[in-house]
């Protein structure tokens, strides 16, 4: 049984990638069909995250993927604000 506090930990991950899944379309101009199913995948797991079993080590995972994410993300949207005012 994995514990609720992990549980939470997951959704907070999951959800917070899911946040900028319209942001990125917007910004990104490489947007397609595959990152499209990308987002869908997290969404089902999301959905059915009561059901999943993980590790903490799995966990941890997740949250250095999650974190890289939001740096790369963080380059797009700089990279994006820099090039507008040339």
């Amino acid at each position: 049984m994995i514990k609720p506090e992990l549980k939470y930990k997951l959704k907070n991950c999951l959800e917070t990638i899911l946040e900028f899944e319209n942001y990125l379309y917007y910004i990104n101009d490489e947007y397609d069909m595959k990152m499209n199913r990308e987002f869908r995948y997290i969404s089902d797991v999301l959905e059915n995250i009561d059901d999943l079993e993980f590790s903490v080590e799995d966990l941890n995972k997740i949250e250095e993927i999650t974190t890289r994410f939001l740096k790369e993300i963080k380059y797009l949207v700089d990279f994006k604000v820099n090039k507008g005012k040339q």
